[in-house]
């Protein structure tokens, strides 16, 4: 039996199939996009950028999901976002999400990764947006029985 689309979900489908995306890719980024409605139990129109980073991030902690699901995610996020509910700044979003990996404490070579840096330098960019609580770093020796 074949699950029941949102309508946000089947104008995605529809835009996606426009722009000659793989069948594969469809499926995928629609499938993704279903779950995070079905998490909150909202339509996708009702879902913050907030509650988006918050679902990935939880995706990375609790199941090490991989760069290429995150990019997944923030693909299909783009495609609603502008072509089905036509908002956003898609580049700062991407710039923001980064950010906020960065403050969750996420590796900065993981956050280039999934960035599709070549350089570092690049991506350690964000490090001047980051607000990073200097109170919350643990050190290694607070771990160590001493």
């Amino acid at each position: 039996m074949k699950n029941q689309n949102s309508p946000y979900v089947e104008r995605l489908i529809h835009e996606m199939q426009l722009r000659n995306y793989s069948s594969r890719t469809v499926n995928s980024y629609s499938s993704l996009l279903s779950k995070i409605e079905s998490f909150y139990h909202l339509p996708f129109d009702q879902i913050s950028t907030q509650q988006l980073k918050d679902y990935v991030l939880q995706r990375i902690t609790n199941e090490e999901i991989s760069t290429s699901m995150i990019n997944q995610y923030i693909s299909a996020y783009k495609i609603m976002q502008v072509d089905v509910l036509k908002r956003l700044n898609v580049t700062g979003t991407i710039h923001f999400f980064a950010t906020h990996l960065l403050e969750k404490g996420v590796n900065l070579k993981i956050i280039q990764q999934f960035m599709g840096h070549v350089s570092i330098k690049t991506t350690s960019g964000y490090l001047h947006l980051a607000n990073v609580n200097p109170s919350s770093i643990v050190s290694p020796l607070d771990s160590m029985n001493l």
